[in-house]
């Protein structure tokens, strides 16, 4: 019976002294316990039980939590010793991961010794002369094709002036390198070096073909004959020494008083490897080619020819005297009979085809590092003085050997690679330092020089390298300051209508000269002809049939005047030529049969031209 506020009436429990337990519940499905349970709760909750007692009071008392066993240890593994005492890092569910340690401090390698840092600073100083030397090659390659191009119009001191003019505006290129063969000789001179055989040998080497080739030649020879030294009679030295005797011989020959006398100084500083057992070659050889070197000084230059026999096999050291000798010959042709004598020995010399051409080739370049060297020190002015002598004699011995039919014959015939050194006279040669260079159009190889050099092809090769506006305007300008220099002087300037002439990009005077006409000559058919040197394959047509005819050099204006008067006007005249030219040469007439359709051609037409031979 349930009462008015819902509750069971509760039974009358009797009062103890302490509680009876509560019977254990036994364990019975969770529905079944349900009802039960929600009873039991509804009598707590109306006698104000709190939670823990109606828990108790439907499982029972808390069982009392017994001794926690104590479990039996494992033998504790043994941990590799630390570094350090700081607890290693763990990773959530791994091992824990070890602390990175730093390794032994290593030790610094000791400091470099004076000899090796010598011989970085040697290293170095070859590596800039290198560089230098290539900034200077780039700047010659721009002034042959320029040369190439201008020099058949422009007489020797024009060209010098405007050789001159051309260093002066690209100065900082030339006196880079000699800047650099001056640091390179310092590092040299360093006494750490002194055991250091190889850095010595190898950097006099790049010395010997510099502007400081004579401290090369110096450290060779007292090397090679000083007592206790490292390089006492190292037959190496004696190829150092061959090549910068050859480089400087024209310097040294200049300094002296005369030729016999520089002459005879190279003797004394090449004598010691002209006697050492390991040098190369036969001491008779070598002491015959300064016999001919002495000769040549003293203005005999009938054995200069026999100086190239054999060019490729022969030493460095017998080539280094063959240049003397030559060099020699240059200085002592004083007067107008030695010059011609001389330039008939250089005639035989060049005929002997690529050894002789060579041998030229030595020479050139020892006049050119001697000029760039007088150019660079500036006060020397009594020696400057002396090796444009050198040079102004040199070239028009050279432009007459390269004119020579005997050469012409030789070349086209017999050696493909010398045919196009009939070009070469002085055009490319001056004190300034210019360098005289081949034109080797035949696809066998470049001609190689003493200094092993290649010797580029003359011609507008290199125009490309700047931009044709620039490339006119620049050579513009260089003949103007070749003009100013020629005006303080009194010499003969460069007309401007030759100015204009020459500068044209499609300017073709060096077909004036190779017909044989002077630069004056030339000047002087601009002057009455201004555009005729720029009309291309038509111009060519014109002077191959002046070829052809036999029109003398000297004539040649008049055969121009002739053809103006026949065919109304030289532009007209240079059509029909090459026009009858083209028609042969489509027929598949071979040069020879074509040259004497034109001859046949011209004097038909024109039989006055007979008078022109």
């Amino acid at each position: 019976m349930i009462d008015k506020l819902g509750s069971r009436p509760q039974p009358k429990v009797e009062k103890q002294d302490s509680p009876r337990p509560l019977p254990q519940p036994t364990s019975k499905p969770q529905t079944a316990d349900k009802p039960q349970l929600s009873k039991n709760v509804a009598l707590a909750s109306h006698q104000g039980a709190s939670s823990f007692e109606v828990r108790s009071f439907k499982e029972g008392p808390t069982p009392s939590p017994g001794p926690t066993p104590t479990p039996t240890p494992s033998a504790t593994p043994t941990l590799p010793p630390t570094a350090s005492s700081t607890p290693a890092p763990t990773q959530a569910g791994g091992p824990p991961v070890p602390t990175p340690q730093p390794g032994p401090t290593p030790t610094p390698p000791p400091p470099p010794s004076p000899e090796e840092q010598a011989a970085s600073q040697v290293s170095s100083a070859q590596a800039s002369l290198d560089t230098a030397r290539e900034g200077v090659k780039e700047a010659d390659e721009v002034l042959k094709g320029q040369l190439a191009r201008l020099g058949p119009a422009l007489t020797d001191a024009q060209k010098q002036e405007y050789i001159k003019a051309y260093h002066e505006e690209h100065k900082d290129v030339y006196e880079a390198e000699a800047q650099a063969a001056t640091e390179l000789r310092t590092a040299l001179e360093d006494p750490a070096l002194a055991q250091n055989t190889e850095a010595l040998k190898e950097g006099y080497t790049a010395l010997a073909e510099s502007s400081e080739a004579q401290a090369a030649l110096d450290w060779a020879s007292r090397s090679y004959t000083q007592p206790g030294s490292p390089l006492h009679q190292d037959a190496a030295l004696a190829e150092i020494a061959g090549k910068a005797a050859a480089t400087a011989s024209t310097d040294i020959i200049a300094q002296a008083g005369t030729p016999q006398e520089g002459v005879a100084l190279l003797r004394e500083k090449l004598a010691p490897f002209m006697e050492g057992k390991e040098v190369a070659g036969s001491i008779q050889e070598l002491k015959e080619a300064f016999d001919i070197a002495e000769e040549a000084a003293n203005g005999n230059y009938d054995r200069l020819a026999s100086l190239a026999e054999d060019w490729s096999g022969q030493s460095d050291l017998m080539k280094s005297i063959a240049v003397i000798g030559v060099a020699a010959g240059v200085a002592s042709a004083t007067n107008a009979f030695r010059e011609g004598n001389y330039a008939e020995a250089i005639g035989a010399l060049a005929e002997t085809g690529q050894n002789g051409l060579e041998l030229l080739a030595g020479v050139t370049k020892s006049l050119a590092q001697s000029g760039k060297l007088v150019e660079m020190l500036g006060s020397h002015a009594a020696k400057a003085e002396r090796l444009a002598g050198l040079a102004s004699r040199f070239a028009p011995a050279l432009g007459a050997a390269a004119a020579s039919a005997s050469l012409y014959q030789h070349a086209t015939e017999d050696d493909k690679n010398a045919g196009t050194w009939l070009a070469m006279g002085g055009d490319l040669l001056s004190i300034a330092g210019s360098v005289l260079e081949a034109t080797p159009l035949a696809p066998v190889g470049g001609i190689i020089n003493a200094a092993g050099t290649v010797l580029t092809a003359v011609g507008d090769l290199v125009s490309g390298i700047i931009n044709r506006g620039e490339r006119q305007q620049e050579e513009k300008d260089l003949m103007a300051a070749a003009n100013e220099a020629l005006a303080r002087q009194g010499l003969p300037t460069i007309p401007q209508d030759v100015i204009d002439a020459v500068s044209s990009q499609d300017s073709r005077a060096d077909r004036l000269q190779a017909l044989g006409l002077t630069p004056e000559q030339v000047q002087q058919v601009i002057h009455d002809y201004p555009d005729v040197i720029s009309y291309g394959g038509y111009f060519e047509s014109l002077t191959d049939t002046a070829r052809a005819a036999d029109v003398s050099p000297e004539n040649f204006n008049r055969f121009l005047d002739a053809l103006s008067e026949e065919f109304g006007d030289t532009p007209n005249a240079m059509s029909v030529l090459n026009e009858v030219q083209n028609s042969h040469k489509l027929q598949g007439s071979t040069p020879s049969e074509v040259d004497q359709a034109m001859r046949e051609y011209i004097e038909a037409v024109m039989p006055e031209v007979a008078d022109f031979r």
